[in-house]
């Protein structure tokens, strides 16, 4: 791999003892030597890649010279051209056993190039094959074994195994019908390039390298445009300039222009960027863009026909991207785009699966990246990671006068606030690196926390700027400030009572990379997060009556229980106090006195979350007109008050609440979920014509709740009813058959509960119905009408009896009656009900199954333990070819098993703990078992 403009010469002397090469050539030189060989060291010598490659000319001899054989063992690649005599030369099959030897005991490349030969012609080679049968390269193999070489049998076997590894390797066909030859040595040029740059250490691509990696596959699979996305200061323009100065040589041109949103502005703006595309790639200095449209003109006139690389760094809408003629670039050629905004990439034309996100740094990657700007540690990647010592600090130049326990500490301070953002790791480290004491970087921390640095906020409020109306960017701010770490749903609820399309919106601000979605729960990134708190305060910091947003509760006390100057605060739109770590029915909360007034001067509140207070004294006349949802945790109120109308009320939430009636002020037109959870001293429901617009109820752990309003049959689009734990309630309104839109109905440890309304079936929508725990002894004989109905949850509960008419629930899919001690028996149609996935029937006192069991071919659970009375089980149950777990632990009277339970060729677990069953035939057990608990 040499980097010279002649062959290197082979000599007895080693002058490469100090040289790494990157390629090693090795080829039959008459053959392809002055040719195709020649043509490939060019280029790969044009691209800076050092190439060993020899004079074969001076070849003499049968023995390699110590020389060559130092430069394949210095040689990180080797590319090996197989022509059609390159097995006839010793001198080319002893290269490739060394090369070989290397290839397999340090994983170095071997990219094979079949030259005008059969790839199959080399795989193959023998020297074994009838004279009519053998190959070219048998033929020279037959030679050397019975010629010259006839003495040396394991020199031979050497050469044959080397070349069959080496040609067993994906490698280039160069021959009429596949490839031309230019194409072929691109091909190679461009395999070997990544592979050859040094790595020396970069603190601007700390943690890149996956993503550089990443995107080189990308390109390697055809991509002619490539999307980077991120948030303001994560690396997105980092990585496209690692990766262009990586790659930029294989192209006949390039360009890199950066900041082109800012620098496309005005129409001069335009034509100098379009002015810089030509004279980059055409290697011109001219000026003779005269308008933006005839840039667009020349650039798709002059550059159609070259193979070139594009960066377009921070675009943000179309109109640039069509100004660059982009759109006009000849096939191969490369563009890639950074940005902020996902959206714009997908208009661009970049596909899916060419897109990449830029996310923030490791705890490790941005040691390093805050170590070098901090302390200027690391010259190379390795060597970047230190431990904090006195003594290196004072190497370094830095004379820190505190301990490297209490600089670790700091150091990590400071991380946590950078939270990965290689932007903020830059600055913080260099702001620290000339704070020599203690308190310096203890000030500098608390400042942070109170305020971002300036030019990271600077940097992220032009994504906040770039939101396209008002109302997203209200968004923005309501999740920064309130729902940060909340559950999706949830949040959705919240905000449908005042934004229209929500989930486009969130897909919206998700594009602009400032908001994700983690196991179902929102985030952003911390700077980003307070980059909105600061916007939410109206350029007041000092006075939260002014502000849009308030949820720090020193603020919010002080804005809600103290005198306060401002005639009005009607920039406040959102407030939320939380009691951290107070949940409990027996929270000490502060005993804080609220007034309506306060209230009333907040004319645009939309979002209340309070917890705890006093009752709030005055009047709730034209107080809460806009208010959207109202989250109030140990509501002190027992009765609603009657002058309390939010006319735009969406979501109501009072839990822990004191209320004892509710005899609603008005009709709640706009109301959709109410939340009165562990409510103890609610007797009675409200009326629920006061509020028709319900879809989500609960009561659920209201003790004291002995009736529900007749009225709630009248709930059109109720989708869930949680009435689970309501301990006096003792009957349900017939009228809850007319719920023809009920999907969810929990009532789980309705103790006193004996019966349901016979019209249940009524309710066709059920999907879930849980009874856990509850005083039913038996199912209304119209269960059997709940056709979608999929969950039924009875275990625990005094059922006695499962109705013979529950067969016909053709959508169940998992039916649990554990502990259901007196429930005696099954249903005998039990194997109708083809759609049931899982059974649960612990504990009962069932003596027997039914043999239509075995007709439950969708059946993947079956949980039969702790029943003492079963003591065989049916034949049939060896027809149930889905089943994948049978649990009979406990089941004392059970014998033996079924002599075909081979045939459950899907079961992965059987469960035989604390049975009295003396042996289990290996004959019997299934091949697809993978657990099995033993006798105990």
């Amino acid at each position: 791999m040499a980097s010279q403009s002649s062959p290197t010469p082979v000599s007895s002397s080693d002058p490469y003892s100090a040289l790494t090469w990157d390629v090693f050539l090795s080829y039959r030189g008459p053959e392809t030597g002055p040719k195709f060989t020649a043509h490939l060291y060019a280029a790969l010598n044009r691209h800076g890649i050092k190439t060993y490659k020899d004079d074969y000319k001076l070849r003499q001899g049968e023995v390699i010279p110590e020389a060559l054989l130092k430069a394949i063992k210095s040689s990180k690649i080797y590319i090996v051209v197989f022509s059609e005599e390159y097995a006839s030369s010793s001198w080319c099959l002893d290269e490739l056993v060394d090369i070989v030897r290397f290839h397999e005991k340090e994983e170095r490349l071997i990219i094979p190039v079949f030259y005008h030969i059969d790839p199959s012609i080399v795989r193959r080679v023998s020297i074994d094959k009838k004279e009519e049968e053998s190959s070219i390269y048998d033929k020279a193999l037959q030679l050397h074994a019975k010629g010259y070489y006839k003495n040396e049998e394991q020199r031979v076997t050497s050469w044959l195994y080397a070349l069959k590894v080496a040609a067993n390797i994906s490698g280039n066909h160069i021959c009429q019908k596949n490839r031309e030859e230019p194409d072929a040595i691109e091909k190679i040029v461009a395999e070997i390039l990544p592979r050859t740059k040094p790595k020396s250490f970069n603190e601007t691509t700390v943690g890149l390298d996956c993503s550089i990696e990443r995107i080189e596959v990308m390109l390697s699979s055809g991509a002619t445009k490539v999307g980077i996305y991120g948030m303001g200061g994560v690396g997105k323009t980092t990585l496209a300039r690692a990766v262009f100065d990586k790659i930029h040589l294989g192209f006949k041109g390039s360009c890199f222009l950066a900041n082109v949103t800012a620098n496309s502005g005005t129409d001069e703006g335009m034509k100098r960027l379009q002015q810089q595309l030509l004279n980059e790639i055409l290697l011109q200095n001219e000026k003779d863009v005269n308008d933006v449209v005839d840039g667009k003109r020349l650039i798709e006139t002059r550059l159609k026909d070259q193979k070139i690389l594009v960066v377009i760094d921070d675009l943000t809408d179309s109109g640039p991207f069509e100004s660059l003629g982009v759109n006009s670039f000849v096939h191969d050629s490369v563009v890639i785009i950074t940005t902020r905004h996902k959206d714009i990439l997908e208009y661009s034309g970049v596909k899916t699966e060419h897109l990449h996100m830029v996310d923030t740094l490791g705890r490790i990657e941005s040691l390093k990246l805050f170590q070098k700007h901090a302390f200027g540690f690391g010259s190379e990647p390795d060597n970047t990671l230190k431990e904090f010592s006195n003594d290196i600090l004072a190497d370094h130049g830095l004379p820190f006068r505190f301990d490297s326990d209490t600089l670790k500490k700091l150091s990590n301070d400071i991380l946590a606030l950078a939270d990965g953002l290689p932007l903020a790791l830059q600055i913080y480290g260099s702001v620290v690196r000339t704070k020599y004491e203690a308190d310096e970087w203890i000030e500098y921390i608390e400042d942070l926390k109170e305020t971002p640095d300036k030019k990271i906020e600077d940097r992220l409020v032009i994504s906040y700027n770039a939101i396209d109306g008002s109302q997203l960017k209200k968004m923005f701010l309501d999740i920064a400030c309130f729902f940060i770490g909340w559950q999706k749903e949830r949040v959705f609820e919240i905000l449908e009572t005042y934004y229209p399309c929500v989930n486009v919106k969130i897909n919206n601000l998700k594009g602009r990379c400032l908001l994700t979605i983690d196991n179902n729960e929102l985030h952003m990134h911390d700077l980003l997060r307070e980059m909105g708190r600061k916007v939410a305060q109206n350029k007041s910091p000092s006075n939260p009556a002014k502000h849009s947003r308030l949820w720090q509760n020193i603020d919010i006390k002080r804005v809600l229980t103290e005198e306060n100057e401002c005639a009005e605060m009607e920039a406040v739109e959102g407030i939320y106090y939380q009691e951290e770590g107070i949940y409990e029915e027996d929270a000490i909360l502060e005993e804080l006195q609220l007034t309506t007034e306060t209230f009333k001067k907040m004319k645009n509140l939309r979002f209340l979350h309070l917890m705890g207070f006093l009752n709030p004294t005055g009047s709730f006349d034209k107080t809460f007109r806009d208010l959207r949802w109202l989250f109030w945790q140990w509501c002190p109120l027992q009765h609603f008050p009657p002058d309390f109308k939010p006319i735009n009320l969406g979501v109501l939430t009072l839990r822990y609440s004191n209320l004892i009636t509710m005899e609603l002020p008005m009709v709640f037109q706009k109301l959709k979920i109410l939340k009165m959870e562990r409510s103890y001293y609610l007797e009675t429901t409200p009326d629920f014509n006061m509020l028709p617009s319900l879809v989500d109820l609960s009561f659920g752990s209201c003790v004291t709740l002995k009736q529900i309003h007749r009225s709630i049959g009248r709930l059109a689009g109720l989708l869930s009813l949680d009435l689970g734990g309501c301990w006096e309630l003792a009957s349900l309104p017939e009228t809850i058959g007319n719920l023809k839109a009920l999907k969810h109905l929990n009532l789980q440890e309705c103790r006193r509960l004996e019966k349901l309304p016979e019209n249940l079936g009524n309710i066709e929508s059920l999907e879930s119905l849980n009874l856990r725990s509850a005083g039913l002894k038996n199912l209304p004989q119209s269960i059997h009408l709940l056709g979608n109905l999929v969950e039924l949850y009875a275990d625990f509960s005094e059922l006695i009896t499962l109705p013979d008419n529950i067969c016909k629930l053709r959508s169940l899919k998992l039916l649990d009656v554990t502990a259901c001690k007196n429930l005696k028996a099954l249903p005998q149609d039990l194997g109708d009900i083809t759609s049931l996935r899982v059974l649960r029937m612990e504990k009962t006192g069932v003596s027997e199954l039914p043999g239509s069991i075995g007709n439950l071919s969708n059946l993947v659970e079956l949980r039969l333990d702790g029943n003492r009375n079963l003591e065989t089980l049916p034949d049939t149950i060896c027809s149930l070819r889905s089943l994948e777990i049978l649990s009979l632990g406990g089941c004392e009277q059970l014998k033996e098993l079924p002599g075909q339970m081979w045939k459950i060729t899907s079961l992965r677990e059987l469960n035989l703990s604390r049975t009295t069953m003396l042996k289990v035939e290996s004959s019997q057990i299934p091949i697809s078992l993978k657990t099995l608990d033993p006798f105990l």
